[in-house]
């Protein structure tokens, strides 16, 4: 569970800029979107406004970047991403507090873009102290108490200084050999963490092959069935449907061309550019494929030939299903991009108000009918702005004290809160 999030020198932020997940002093609004925890409680959800180009989508880039890092990405990637405007400091900072397990951790990395100078795990105590389980210097790395049983294995890892000294414990099998690595709970559990972190862009598609398995489950096949019925879309059903044996003979000639000759038997699955997702059977008597399709009163439909919202709703379908599961954190950017305000409004509410939903959901948005308290906690809702500078500025509209009742989309308007488009005049050009 998301507890804050802060990152400086990334994209458009320069200064440390944190994102907060707890709960503010607020009676009367929306107690169940309140998360409760054995050491701290968290928000259920939060919405993140500003103008183009404030620094909405960065700030999921960053959050990106950092889950990318801990699962192996080399931090010389990130070097493209530094806050460029200013070149006063050559490291980026994340920070990232969470709780897992029962216990709350805290994770820090910084890096030079071409290497790791400093990477900490600790355990976040009651009133707030920390207990570190590992702190890495550059290549050095020295052992909390936590580990120290297993302080030789912990020590006698061999990383690069551009990775993840978090990734290279994985790699070396913490996991299977847990029973015998003392503190390797806490390792996994940050593992773990970090693994359903769930990123959606406007550009991003369903894994096709997580989408099959998952669409073999009787519970998600009803989920999805229902959320196109909800929508209003027309769509009776959606099923896997045969396809011919000229076309399987064509998919599987793609498959070749693509990958190879595929030297197992199983199914294979893809997704094409047009949105459409096949799966090819392979077995010793031969190959069988299937197209997922769209059922109108009985009419079979390719998902191309459905709008773009209706494939953007398949497509997020999967990633609201796991918010049933309160160890999921996921964060879209733009999730009203080809989404109707009623549908977008739906989604939102269907989470925040439903009790077996125990994930968090963290959006950006740019649909004012949705800053809403019919729909958030003003502890929910956040703004990016734009300094002069050109660097972002994160806080909440906790911070303006807005009464329960008070129109948002109004105060927002009349700039109230800042975080709005300062739109200019052709003529003065």
């Amino acid at each position: 569970m998301l507890l804050s999030f802060s990152v400086s020198n990334f994209g458009s932020f320069k200064e440390k800029a944190t994102f907060s997940m707890f709960p503010g002093k607020i009676s009367k609004q929306h107690e169940n979107h309140v998360l409760g925890c054995t050491q701290f409680k968290a928000l259920k959800g939060a919405a993140l406004y500003g103008a183009n180009a404030s620094g909405k989508s960065n700030f999921v880039k960053a959050f990106s970047a950092l889950r990318a890092v801990v699962a192996g990405v080399p931090t010389r990637d990130l070097l493209l991403s530094q806050f460029k405007l200013d070149n006063s400091s050559s490291e980026t900072d994340f920070e990232i507090v969470f709780q897992y397990n029962k216990i709350t951790y805290q994770y820090i990395l910084r890096t030079t873009g071409t290497e790791i100078p400093f990477e900490q795990l600790a355990i976040v105590q009651r009133y707030g102290e920390l207990k570190p389980l590992f702190t890495r210097e550059k290549e050095k790395v020295t052992i909390g108490n936590l580990l120290l049983k297993s302080e030789e294995w912990y020590k006698n890892r061999t990383f690069q200084s551009t990775s993840a000294y978090l990734f290279k414990l994985l790699q070396d099998g913490i996991i299977p050999n847990q029973k015998r690595i003392s503190g390797s709970k806490y390792i996994i559990s940050a593992l773990e963490f970090f693994e359903k972190l769930i990123f959606i862009t406007p550009l991003s598609l369903a894994n096709p092959v997580a989408f099959t398995f998952y669409f073999q489950r009787q519970d998600f096949q009803q989920f999805l069935k229902k959320l196109l019925h909800v929508a209003d879309l027309g769509i009776t059903d959606i099923k896997w449907v045969p396809l011919s044996k000229e076309d399987v003979e064509k998919y599987y000639k793609r498959i070749l061309a693509q990958s190879g000759t595929p030297n197992e038997y199983g199914t294979v699955v893809s997704k094409s550019d047009l949105g459409e997702i096949f799966a090819l059977d392979i077995s010793s008597s031969g190959q069988k494929g299937y197209e997922l399709k769209t059922i109108h009163n009985g009419i079979e439909f390719n998902l191309s030939e459905e709008s773009a919202g209706t494939v953007r709703l398949v497509d997020l379908a999967l990633s609201f299903f796991f918010l049933r599961d309160p160890d999921v954190c996921l964060i879209i950017d733009e999730l009203d991009c080809h989404l109707h305000p009623f549908l977008s409004r739906f989604l939102l509410q269907h989470h925040l108000e439903n009790t077996d939903n125990k994930g968090q959901l963290i959006v950006t948005l740019h649909d004012l009918n949705l800053m809403t308290q019919e729909i958030w906690r003003t502890d929910e809702i956040w703004f990016a702005e734009k300094r002069q500078d050109g660097s972002t500025d994160l806080y909440s509209l906790y911070q303006f004290s807005p009464r329960f009742d008070k129109n948002l989309q109004k105060g927002y308007m009349q700039g109230k809160y800042g975080a709005i488009p300062m739109i200019g005049s052709f003529d003065d050009e």
